[in-house]
């Protein structure tokens, strides 16, 4: 089903990425990591927000060097078939959430799965690597031109905190945060801080991926 916003991609379809038996996601990663740095790495066609280039930081994720692992990918890749390993670490913020601990709770005599975040005395531990999301992978190929057209008002709010501007995607719940960047002798840019949902968007559910993400949680089989 097409999304309903002339300029918004349809995102990936999970099915292509299943045979029936298993479920590919190392390589739904990868292909999503490649179109993302075709989208920020493109001269031809660059991501330009308010007149200035946005970049993405160009850290790279290495588990070998972090103190604190607190992966939480168990049911969808493992250590030695981690796709994110040595790839940019905005892109495995863009695709994961902060790990949690699953705990059931019991509520009006029903089980009910709580997830509580996990802390180290008052801060948070790292947030990369998090814990695999699939729908925000899904949806990584929204955040290049949710940015080229924020001038649409009719689709895109923009708000600015101090240095950083929050671009939302107003029908479909999908922020993204860019940092804006002026240096004393030089242009303006900015870099993606990072992107993310906060209510499933419709296009998931519709084109029947929401499906396919419960049958991977529930029929894993590691690739």
């Amino acid at each position: 089903m097409s999304n309903d916003i002339e300029w918004l991609p349809n995102i990936t379809r999970l099915e292509d990425y299943y045979d029936g038996e298993k479920f590919d996601f190392v390589k739904l990663v990868n292909d999503r990591y490649n179109d993302l740095m075709n989208d920020f790495f493109n001269h031809s066609s660059p991501v330009i927000f308010q007149g200035g280039r946005v970049f993405l930081q160009d850290k790279l994720l290495s588990c070998d060097k972090l103190e604190i692992k607190n992966c939480y990918n168990n049911d969808f890749y493992d250590c030695q078939t981690c796709p994110f390993e040595h790839k940019l670490d905005i892109f495995n913020h863009i695709c994961t959430i902060e790990y949690t601990n699953k705990m059931l709770k019991k509520k009006g005599g029903k089980l009910k799965l709580k997830k509580e975040f996990r802390r180290s005395g008052k801060s948070s531990l790292p947030r990369t690597p998090g814990e695999f999301c699939i729908p925000r992978v899904l949806l990584s190929s929204w955040i290049k031109p949710i940015i080229l057209h924020a001038g649409d008002r009719e689709q895109v709010i923009v708000n600015k905190n101090d240095n950083t501007y929050t671009l939302e995607l107003i029908n479909r719940k999908y922020r993204i945060h860019l940092v804006e960047i002026t240096p004393e002798n030089g242009n303006t840019y900015y870099f993606l801080k990072t992107a993310y949902f906060y209510t499933i968007p419709k296009e998931i559910i519709n084109q029947e991926n929401y499906k396919y993400i419960l049958k991977a949680k529930q029929n894993y089989t590691r690739v």
